[in-house]
């Protein structure tokens, strides 16, 4: 298991342990993924229709380091092991603090 920090479109960020594997990060997302490298060796996973226009898809955060909007639930880890206890709560405030006006309570 592994420690990851989920956004959904409307609710806070929060931390969860997950398996680590493929499967596991497809439930999250909804199917298959793409993923987005960030500073401090974190990545962040998205729907593959999540990044950009999909009609279908919530749109949830904005992409700090690429101008666009990512849609639908998005997880964030470090590397192959997840993240360490210290790093979830800043990675969830970020990631709420980069929610889309509107779509967020």
């Amino acid at each position: 298991m592994i420690t990851v920090v989920v956004k959904e479109p409307g609710k806070p960020a929060q931390g969860r342990k997950i398996a680590g594997s493929v499967e596991s990060i497809q439930e999250i997302v909804g199917g298959y993924f793409e993923c987005h490298k960030f500073p401090g060796q974190l990545t962040l996973y998205c729907n593959e229709g999540g990044f950009g226009q999909n009609k279908y898809m919530t749109p949830n955060v904005m992409d700090s380091c690429h101008p666009a909007v990512l849609l639908g639930t998005v997880l964030v880890m470090k590397g192959d092991d997840g993240l360490l206890p210290f790093m979830l709560e800043p990675v969830a405030k970020r990631l709420d603090q980069l929610a889309v006006l509107g779509h967020d309570e």
